[in-house]
């Protein structure tokens, strides 16, 4: 549990667990949430939110509502940065993966976002 997680859980008296995952769980981590039992509007929306924007951020609620994407983009100066996570309602864990670029997400999400439209 990080600092803020913390900081956080003490102030507001939640039990949040952040944990720091690489593209490749954070996108199997995605399929089995959002896109496991999703519609073919919701696996568009994932989508959309994985390609990216200039700026701001998405955040969309799995079909069942147990589970909560966030992308987000925020530039300061030269530097861009892009988060993406998802957080378990019942557990209040937090899967994070942070990076400069989409790409790499996009790439790992590529596959099981084919396999979710071909269900």
């Amino acid at each position: 549990m990080s600092l803020s997680d913390s900081l956080l859980n003490a102030v507001t008296g939640s039990n949040i667990s952040t944990h720091k995952v690489s593209v490749g769980n954070l996108a199997e981590i995605i399929n089995q949430t959002c896109l496991q039992n999703a519609e073919r509007y919701e696996i568009d929306k994932v989508e959309r939110a994985i390609r990216g924007k200039i700026f701001g951020y998405t955040d969309i609620e799995s079909p069942d509502g147990k589970f909560h994407l966030h992308v987000s983009f925020f530039m300061r100066g030269l530097t861009k940065h892009r988060t993406v996570w998802v957080k378990n309602y019942e557990t209040e864990d937090i899967w994070e993966w942070s990076g400069f670029s989409l790409s790499p997400l996009k790439r790992a999400m590529q596959y099981h976002l084919n396999a979710a439209r071909l269900r």
